[in-house]
């Protein structure tokens, strides 16, 4: 997990290596194994109170552990921390029919 604040203005630097020890700063593993009964807990945990963006990238595309924890990370953001939009890396149909879903539960 990747977290950022955006009030801060400490990010405005063109030099790469200083952008990667800051981003260095903000990177939180997602613990693994994750007992299920600590999942609220933990996930809740991840990401400070103040973030206003939440970055969530995996290396192993497709593993059925990381899709669990983003899933309830992302019900987490959205519920009890009111994040309102989610921006996701996924196949444009599938996507498309979930917008689609989701805008429609709101008319």
């Amino acid at each position: 997990i990747f977290t950022i604040d955006c009030s801060s203005k400490t990010m405005s630097s063109n030099n790469e290596q200083e952008v990667f020890d800051a981003l260095c700063r903000h990177v939180t593993p997602f613990p693994s194994p994750l007992p299920p009964e600590e999942e609220d807990t933990v996930l809740a945990q991840m990401v400070p109170g103040r973030a206003e963006v939440v970055l969530l990238g995996e290396c192993t595309h497709g593993t059925e552990e990381f899709y669990h924890l983003r899933r309830q990370l992302t019900k987490h953001l959205v519920l009890e921390r009111g994040f309102r939009a989610i921006l996701l890396e996924a196949e444009w149909p599938d996507i498309f029919n979930i917008n689609l879903h989701l805008t429609k539960a709101r008319s």
